[in-house]
């Protein structure tokens, strides 16, 4: 992961439940 600028790290971990 390195793109941080446009696909955040928690944006991978996170759960599908957020728009």
């Amino acid at each position: 992961m390195g793109n941080t600028t446009r696909s955040p790290a928690w944006a991978s971990i996170a759960p599908r439940s957020q728009p």
